[in-house]
């Protein structure tokens, strides 16, 4: 059969799946009723498909007066031969003409329009099939059917009324009527026939997903904005003497930071659960325009209490970004080109995050702390102007249909706030324990266990909302998903934690400045975001990402423990070396939990299942932030009065760190300085600690789910969210 008319049997096919609408209905529908009955609902839609798209071309050849009687003329007897024998269509079903007109009644233009509106929604499908089928050998109708019955999406215009049983008592999903096709058949595509259709099917795929200008247009305005995002993270972190200066409020510093990560891990899948319900490209637009009202409140704020909401406002929307960037980049990149692209984000969140203190410290030093919120203006505007011209919601994004009401039910905000609650309690349990109040005490006894009771009632809301949950239950059922999320929350606390308190041995044990501290960690920057694209493009490749997870981890460790041994007088080539290699580790997995969970979830699930994974990597930073921050505290309290008698250690905790050297004489210095190496050894420690349970995890993962992406079975990905 010449390829072109392969591309027809393709167009067919879709035809056929789609007026299967029951079926895929059901399919759909089928979330909590074992894995056998979706396997057998997908092979029926499947084999419905081809033998559907045979029944189009037997109609076809037939008006071509090529019939399936042994009338043919002999070269294409063998090809009849195989479609008698292979392409049965089913009793139960009849197909009706198309209602508005015959298709005699066509014009040669609108018979080539109509056949090519098949091929176009059958690329979209093929690219879907393919992420769960791989690279094997399946007949192209099979790949596209699979991409079908993936998709939610209604859109196609065929021409054919739904399927109608004719016996009665029937039922039309009975897998011993259906399956028509096995799965192992060889595919007898001639080599020629392949070419055609791959070349055909490379055609329709470019038209497809965006290219060249545009392209590049899209990923630089998301770019520009998760730049933003990573950059609001840590660019406070060098201002917040000066700001407490300004406001006098030294009790509110770890808010600065803490209400920003609560909010963006918050509010995670709140925006997931907004991008499947409503347009993707409005939804991100309205992310960044909360994220920039957030960031003109915090430059503008009067008062410590100002500025703490607007960082919590800009996190919120800074949750939707980080979400939403990697949603357009799943649903606009090739699947070929996804990893790559995703590789970039993680790069440009790298480098923003540990390029923040050193912007931080020059406005600070050169403007004012102000300028480190007056920056998101400029760029976020930029970046959504973008965004408008050049972005286009994609077919396979479109929206779940649903009343107005169900889709605010979906999104759980009550859900959001008793996780904000939750984590609240812990935040100032950690702030207060052994610093300003004892461990002992009624405040901190208090939050822990409000901590606790208030995160055992968002569990049970969580199971009792199932798909309307913030974190889907059905989701986290799965292996690869569950597996991931927990091997991101340690890997992330540790790259946050060095993050953190990096800076701080810089700044006070080498007495650099701000702006100079962030030189120093260059080598730590430039590891992760050159290891992160590697993993992305490797992972792409091969397929293979559990080694990347393993590898980076054990680096990871290493280098903790390397950063572990630093002293007051350390030289450069160890501080330069130990944080190399700690970035390479990190580097070569951050990534990896957002590149796999989306290839192994359907397309409805992916913004969800995006938004899922951010949500575990922002809270790490959230908690382990915290602890390192208490750790680090309680260490320096206890060590000052053994070192240097006579010095109040709360005092040494409510000086800045750019202020020792002036507030405290020269005799006193050294022993405070070795004070806040042994409350760094700590937090470090607690690095090693979390890569440690990493490697742990990402073991049990090579030993229970060692596979290559396109390997992963559907029974593992569930229904829709």
């Amino acid at each position: 059969m010449p390829a072109k008319d392969k591309v027809e049997l393709v167009g067919a096919s879709v035809a056929g799946a789609y007026a299967l609408e029951e079926l895929l209905e059901a399919y759909q529908n089928v979330q909590h009723h074992g894995d056998r009955t979706k396997e057998h609902v997908a092979k029926a839609a499947i084999s419905s498909a081809i033998a559907v798209g045979l029944f189009e071309m037997s109609k076809h050849d037939h008006d071509h007066n090529r019939h399936y009687d042994g009338d043919s003329d002999h070269e294409n007897e063998h090809e009849h031969h195989h479609h008698r024998h292979h392409s049965k269509v089913p009793q139960n079903y009849c197909f009706d003409q198309p209602k508005r007109r015959g298709t005699d009644d066509w014009t040669e233009e609108e018979e080539t329009g109509h056949k090519r509106r098949l091929v176009e929604e059958a690329a979209a499908a093929y690219a879907l099939g393919r992420r769960v089928l791989g690279e094997k050998n399946h007949p192209i109708a099979t790949v596209i059917a699979e991409g079908l019955v993936m998709s939610d999406s209604k859109t196609l215009d065929t021409g054919l009324a739904p399927a109608q049983q004719q016996h009665e008592g029937k039922d039309p999903s009975t897998p011993s009527d259906m399956s028509l096709v096995d799965e192992k058949e060889p595919n007898h595509h001639s080599e020629e026939d392949k070419e055609g259709i791959s070349e055909e099917l490379e055609r329709v795929e470019s038209s497809v997903y965006p290219s060249g200008l545009k392209m590049f247009s899209i990923m630089l305005g998301v770019v520009l904005t998760m730049f933003l995002v990573a950059l609001d993270m840590t660019i406070v972190a060098t201002a917040i003497p000066r700001i407490t200066d300004q406001f006098k409020s030294l009790d509110d510093v770890g808010w600065y930071g803490s209400a920003f990560f609560l909010t963006v891990a918050a509010f995670q899948a709140t925006w997931g659960k907004g991008y499947k319900y409503f347009p993707l490209k409005t939804t991100f637009l309205t992310a960044i325009g909360i994220f920039e009202i957030g960031s003109l409140i915090c430059a503008v704020a009067k008062n410590s209490t100002t500025l703490i909401v607007g960082r919590a406002i800009a996190g919120a929307g800074g949750a939707g970004i980080a979400s939403g960037a990697y949603t357009i980049i799943a649903f606009s990149a090739k699947p070929s080109q996804a990893g790559a692209f995703t590789g970039i984000l993680g790069a440009v969140y790298a480098v923003a995050s540990v390029v923040g203190p050193l912007l931080g410290g020059v406005f600070t030093d050169n403007l004012s702390w102000r300028w480190c919120f007056y920056i998101n203006l400029p760029i976020g505007g930029a970046s959504a102007f973008i965004i408008l011209l050049f972005f286009q919601t994609p077919k396979a994004a479109k929206p779940v249909e649903a009343t107005l009401k169900e889709k605010f039910l979906q999104m759980d905000l009550p859900g959001t706030f008793i996780l904000m609650a939750s984590f609240t309690c812990l935040i100032l349990a950690l702030q207060w324990g052994g610093v300003s109040k004892a461990w002992g005490s009624s405040e901190v006894i208090g939050t822990l266990v409000g901590f606790v009771l208030i995160l055992i009632l968002f569990i049970g809301t969580q199971i009792w909302q199932g798909d309307r949950a913030l974190i889907v239950p059905r989701l986290m059922k799965q292996k690869t998903i569950a597996l991931l999320g927990v091997w991101q929350v340690f890997n992330s606390g540790m790259f946050l934690l060095l993050m953190y308190y990096l800076p701080i041995y810089f700044q006070v044990v080498s007495g650099v400045s701000a702006s100079k501290s962030g030189v120093r960690n260059l080598p730590y920057i430039l590891g992760v975001a050159l290891m992160t694209i590697v993993s992305g493009v490797g992972i792409t490749v091969t397929g293979y990402y559990l080694p990347y997870m393993f590898v980076g981890t054990v680096c990871g460790a290493i280098g903790s423990g390397l950063l572990y041994t630093l002293g007051v007088n350390s030289p450069s080539s160890h501080w330069i070396g130990y944080q190399a290699l700690a970035g390479i580790g990190v580097g070569l997995g951050i990534q990896v939990p957002i590149i796999v969970s989306q290839a192994v979830s359907l397309p409805q699930d992916i913004s969800s299942i995006t938004a899922i994974m951010i949500f575990f990597q922002t809270i790490s930073g959230a908690i382990f932030v915290s602890v390192g921050q208490s750790l680090f505290a309680n260490k320096l309290i206890q060590t000052v009065p053994l070192v240097v008698p006579g010095v109040d250690p709360k005092l040494v905790v409510a000086t800045g760190a750019t202020e020792l050297r002036k507030v405290f004489d020269a005799s006193q210095l050294p022993g405070i300085i070795a004070s806040y190496m042994a409350g760094l050894k700590d937090a470090y420690a607690l690095g090693i600690a979390l890569a440690g349970v990493a490697v742990v995890v990402s073991v049990v993962a090579i030993v229970i789910d060692w596979r290559r992406l396109g390997e992963h079975e559907k029974k593992q990905m569930g229904g829709a969210a």
